[in-house]
């Protein structure tokens, strides 16, 4: 707080606190809309019996009842993970390229902790097994593993797209 923070939350993140926190600090935005509403945002994510689901349905629901109707807070989230993205790959790749164990590690650590908020599960869990493997050095396969995460990515970047698009409709 003293480096000019304004607040913090403390791993594991859970749910509830970062509500608490994101209401604390963003101004409310006031709709003239229904339950309906949040009903429609919710629904815009694959089923469950779809064969593959980019984005858990149970995490989107939860990330737009914690935007309580603000498809606006709910945009800027998701523009927010898809926007550092790029450099995130980048630095990934980089890392693979130099050898830098470290940096890898760090990198794929935090991708797959957004990963894990934003609900791309599978993503995450690329990230994680990049992230173990590099504690031990830079793997071998770990330019296969960059490309594996950013083919997911992709996936993901069109999901989360479609599915602000959605809420803002």
């Amino acid at each position: 707080l003293a480096a000019g923070m304004d607040d913090y939350i403390t791993k594991p993140v859970r749910p509830e606190t970062l509500a608490a926190v994101l209401r604390r600090w963003t101004v409310p935005v006031r709709h003239e809309r229904g339950s309906e509403d949040f009903a429609a945002m919710a629904a815009i994510t694959p089923t469950r019996d779809s064969a593959r689901n980019v984005i858990d349905p149970d995490r989107w629901e939860m990330l737009c009842h914690m935007a309580a109707g603000d498809d606006e807070l709910l945009a800027t989230l998701v523009a927010s993970f898809l926007g550092e993205a790029p450099a995130r790959l980048e630095g990934l790749a980089a890392a693979t390229a130099a050898g830098d164990a470290e940096q890898l590690r760090q990198l794929s650590h935090a991708l797959r902790g957004s990963s894990a908020t934003m609900g791309a599960d599978n993503l995450a869990q690329l990230c994680g097994e990049l992230e173990h493997a590099a504690c031990d050095g830079v793997p071998a396969s770990s330019a296969v593993m960059v490309d594996a995460i950013a083919a997911e990515m992709e996936l993901v970047r069109v999901a989360l797209e479609a599915a602000t698009a959605g809420a803002n409709a």
